[in-house]
């Protein structure tokens, strides 16, 4: 009986083992994907665990892998003329930079275009990214290529539901996307706590 229930102790630990370090993982935060609006290249070859991140693509450099980019959160993925549209969003660290009358851009738009018969990248295009505020004002912004992928930088003054477009055009093909939602949570500002250390603030 010992025996028996020694034996169904140790498949327990070693389920416990396995099931815990991968389900720690899958819930890691994501905090990474929402940076500072720049480019946010993971540079060196090798670099496999950024391949199945959410947002992440890789780039070839004289014929060889070189890179892994990741573009942010994923806002969702259309069909538009055999293209695969994908849109991915990047927001600011930056408190001074997210408070309301701060100065320079708040998001970045990434998005990137898969011809859906090669699977392959389009490296050229051209385009418009348009952003339609809950009070229907809005900002358009021309995308710039970098890499395989294309961005464009927004100030979103306030925190709330967007509404964003893209437009593009790539040798024959062209069209515009139907609205991907995004709504804007602004990060909290960090205070000062009486015993010095930084707290987030509750809003």
């Amino acid at each position: 009986m010992r025996s028996k229930n020694s034996t169904k102790l140790f498949l327990l630990l070693l389920i416990a083992s396995i099931v815990i370090p991968v389900s720690l993982a899958s819930g890691q935060s994501t905090d990474s994907e929402e940076s500072e609006p720049v480019d946010h290249s993971k540079h060196g070859t090798g670099d496999e665990g950024h391949k199945n991140h959410q947002g992440a693509i890789t780039y070839t450099e004289d014929g060889l892998e070189r890179s892994t980019t990741v573009l942010g959160g994923a806002l969702g993925n259309q069909s538009v003329a055999d293209v695969a549209v994908r849109l991915f969003v990047l927001q600011a660290e930056s408190p001074e930079r997210l408070k309301e009358g701060g100065a320079g851009p708040t998001h970045i738009f990434n998005v990137t275009f898969t011809d859906e018969t090669t699977e392959e990248l389009l490296e050229q295009a051209q385009g418009t990214i348009v952003i339609t505020g809950s009070g229907g004002s809005q900002q358009s912004g021309a995308i710039q290529p970098f890499r395989k992928h294309f961005q464009a930088s927004f100030r979103l003054e306030h925190p709330g539901d967007y509404l964003v477009v893209v437009a593009f055009e790539s040798g024959d093909r062209k069209g515009t996307t139907e609205s991907y939602p995004f709504t804007y949570v602004r990060k909290p500002a960090q205070t000062a706590s009486e015993d010095g250390k930084d707290e987030h603030a509750h809003h």
